[in-house]
């Protein structure tokens, strides 16, 4: 008898990538100020999305690193439609920040609307590039394979992304647009690679553990 095809594994990876990308899609709305350059908050945890995408390419293949994206994509639309929702339906008279709450809701929709757009590409980009460096060098190159398959997704992504919320959501004076969309994809960019890059020890390690779960889990019992 074989065990149960159900793996506990994929299902804590997907359930981080899932939880990611909607809380980077909430927070993103507010820019900070990160070494004196403008950055989109959602930069805390955006790379983990791109982190858990290499995690399940790596360990559960191609076909099964798009359907987390797909995943994604279904949920980012079942949460447009509640956010959309809980803004138009008329506040109680108890309730005095109707304007602050739609201030903030009603622009999410928008943004993950524009954030799944560029993730999509940018997660294609990735897993394409991960798969292609997988299957030219087997199982060597892994620090290589995630990190160089990363920069491009990401940076296909965060130029999409930033691009659209620079004109439409924040409305970027013309005067500081180019310094926020440098912050936002260059200095952006950069920061997530770094974070990467220091999280590389902690995501091989998490590599290396599913791939020894899946092989016993796999086992004939």
């Amino acid at each position: 008898m074989k065990k149960s095809n159900l793996s506990l594994g994929l299902g804590f990876v997907t359930l981080t990538a899932v939880v990611s990308f909607v809380i980077t899609n909430i927070i993103a709305f507010k820019q900070v100020s990160l070494f004196g350059l403008p950055i989109s908050a959602g930069f805390l945890l955006y790379p983990i999305l791109y982190v858990t995408s290499d995690i399940v390419s790596e360990v559960y293949g191609y076909k099964m690193s798009r359907r987390l994206s797909w995943l994604c994509a279904v949920t980012a639309l079942f949460v447009i439609g509640i956010f959309w929702l809980s803004v138009v339906l008329p506040p109680a008279e108890s309730f005095t920040f109707q304007t602050e709450y739609s201030l903030v809701l009603g622009s999410a929709p928008l943004i993950l609307i524009f954030s799944l757009t560029a993730f999509m590409l940018g997660d294609f980009v990735n897993d394409k590039i991960h798969a292609f460096m997988k299957r030219k060098h087997k199982e060597k190159y892994l620090f290589a394979r995630l990190l160089g398959s990363s920069v491009v997704g990401e940076f296909v992504d965060g130029f999409l992304f930033v691009g659209l919320m620079a004109i439409i959501v924040w409305k970027v004076p013309a005067r500081l647009w180019a310094i926020t969309v440098f912050g936002n994809i260059i200095f952006g960019f950069a920061v997530k690679i770094v974070y990467e890059t220091v999280l590389y020890p902690l995501t091989r390690k998490i590599i290396k553990t599913l791939e020894k779960y899946e092989a016993q889990n796999n086992e004939t019992v």
